[in-house]
């Protein structure tokens, strides 16, 4: 393992140098309230989308936007509403917290923040490329592999994983209700070509004709393909098609 620091451990060394300073400066108790008002959000956000989004159906046709922008209206409007509520009370409580006190817990939220975005965006990547490829992460990457804070930012991702998890089940969910199907796709393709092919046909010809046995498949041959994963009306709808091309 090399000795030197990459450039991976110069950027998480940087983020915990700006969020410590941060936290420091401010305070423990600014920050925490701070960091609960954007937990409160967005928990708040996911629980309360399904009942809000029948209101921006009428303005989105995409059950994707509609989600994004209930998420999104609902966060904002709670943060905006627990940061001013909260105000008075925060300044009070931080009053009265002696300031050693206050900026020496600062200082470890600081650290702890940086631990749980690095951990969060780590679990991000290994639950995106699961979602994408399919599989999970087989090799780090090298430069991961060599960083001396792999193993700090690993072990906060593996804490913090199942939350992200869920999150991206509940993406996914919605690209799958909106995204079609690789099958629907090849279907509504194959009736296109078809409906042309059938309009430049004249009357009954079409029907008529000897299908060509060394382009299109048999039943035995369509029998066998159907342990492929394709429907038999898919094959069907290819064996139309292959006619149409061969004629």
């Amino acid at each position: 393992m090399s000795t030197t620091f990459n450039t991976l451990d110069l950027i998480f060394f940087a983020f915990t140098a700006i969020f410590v300073l941060t936290a420091v400066f401010r305070g423990f108790i600014k920050e925490i309230f701070s960091f609960f008002n954007w937990i409160l959000a967005l928990a708040i956000s996911y629980f309360l989308t399904p009942y809000i989004s029948d209101f921006f159906s009428p303005y989105f046709e995409s059950k994707l936007a509609i989600d994004l922008v209930s998420r999104s209206s609902i966060f904002i409007l709670i943060f905006l509403i627990f940061s001013f509520s909260t105000t008075k009370f925060r300044d009070s409580l931080d009053d009265k917290v002696p300031t050693v006190f206050n900026r020496s817990l600062g200082l470890l939220f600081g650290l702890a923040k940086t631990l749980i975005i690095f951990g969060a965006i780590y679990s991000i990547y290994l639950n995106a490329y699961t979602s994408v490829m399919k599989s999970k992460v087989k090799e780090e990457p090298e430069w991961f592999r060599q960083a001396k804070s792999r193993s700090l930012i690993k072990t906060s991702g593996e804490m913090i994983d199942p939350l992200v998890r869920k999150f991206f089940d509940a993406v996914m969910k919605n690209f799958d209700q909106v995204l079609p199907k690789p099958e629907d796709l090849l279907n509504e393709k194959i009736d296109e070509i078809l409906k042309e092919k059938s309009a430049e046909s004249v009357g009954g010809e079409a029907n008529s004709k000897t299908e060509e046995s060394s382009r299109s498949l048999t039943d035995k041959e369509l029998e066998e393909s159907l342990d492929t994963g394709y429907s038999r009306k898919n094959i069907e709808k290819l064996n139309q098609l292959m006619e149409i091309i061969n004629k």
